[in-house]
């Protein structure tokens, strides 16, 4: 839900759940629920980092900045990079959000803050599976992403290649005929 729509009424309606379980004393269902939020800009961080020569200048200091961002809870720097692109993307983002959650859920994570990202660290409960399980999710979303991106690009180069290709047979056909 959280990766959804990075900061969106969805992203709110489990950040609400999870705010209201962890006022009864839930902390398990809060650290799923930041693991998922702090996912997303993590995903574009690694994918910018791991596939770099197929993300433009804008796009890899972007991821740069989204390692900052996802680490401190703010979800929204990936925004930009699901606006570009949403029909992959965003399954690539719940996907990686949902395996860091499920992850601290498996290794029985607690987190008793509602916000704050890595800085909360000296009050969870299981600080290194909780770590490991965002990085996990996060760096299997990228690598996907990247992989998503790669495809994409060699795609337009293709496409670019053909046409020049093109050209290059109507010139030589133009000038073949001119003599």
């Amino acid at each position: 839900m959280c990766a959804f729509d990075m900061g969106g009424p969805v992203n709110k309606a489990a950040y609400v759940t999870g705010t209201a379980l962890l006022a009864q004393g839930n902390t398990t269902f809060m650290a799923g629920v930041s693991a998922a939020c702090i996912a997303p800009p993590l995903i574009t961080g690694f994918a910018t980092l791991l596939f770099g020569k197929y993300f433009d200048t804008n796009d890899r200091n972007a991821g740069l900045v989204n390692f900052i961002l996802g680490s401190t809870h703010i979800t929204e720097g990936a925004i930009p990079f699901a606006a570009k692109d949403p029909i992959r993307v965003l399954p690539t983002m719940m996907l990686g959000s949902s395996i860091a959650a499920v992850l601290t859920y498996l290794f029985g994570v607690q987190v008793p803050a509602p916000h704050g990202g890595f800085l909360v660290l000296p009050v969870v409960t299981g600080k290194i599976q909780w770590v490991t399980a965002i990085l996990i999710g996060s760096i299997v979303g990228g690598v996907i992403l990247g992989l998503i991106q790669k495809k994409r690009v060699t795609d337009e180069d293709k496409k670019m290649d053909n046409k020049a290709a093109n050209r290059t047979v109507i010139e030589e056909g133009r000038a073949g005929g001119l003599s």
